[in-house]
């Protein structure tokens, strides 16, 4: 599925509420510098982490939704545009991206072995 973003050079889009709750998640991070920078150059940094991460992605990727790392705690899966919105989705080849963000930390005092 991913092959033809390279060849084709489909469009990806992220909404801005998806955008500000990775940058909120990165700047809360112990020792984050997001937080000491100002708050355009973070987005941008977010971008830039998205835009690499989407970048690398494995040509033989298949399925009607991806998902790639591009943060600590922050994934991105690769839908269909508006796909959550009333109707079928995106017809025109148009995907965007929705964050997923890890709410918890690791704590290693309190561990499951699977």
């Amino acid at each position: 599925m991913f092959s033809i973003f390279k060849q084709e050079k489909r469009e990806i889009y992220i909404s801005e509420p998806d955008l500000e709750a990775a940058h909120a998640h990165l700047m809360a991070l112990p020792q984050s510098k997001t937080g000491v920078m100002p708050r355009q150059w973070g987005r941008e940094w977010v971008l830039q982490c998205l835009r690499e991460a989407l970048g690398g992605l494995n040509d033989n990727a298949t399925g009607e939704a991806s998902c790639v790392s591009f943060g600590p705690g922050l994934w991105a899966l690769i839908v269909p545009f508006g796909i959550d919105l009333a109707g079928p989705g995106s017809v025109d080849g148009k995907y965007q991206v929705w964050v997923l963000v890890r709410s918890a930390g690791t704590d290693p005092q309190r561990i499951t072995k699977l």
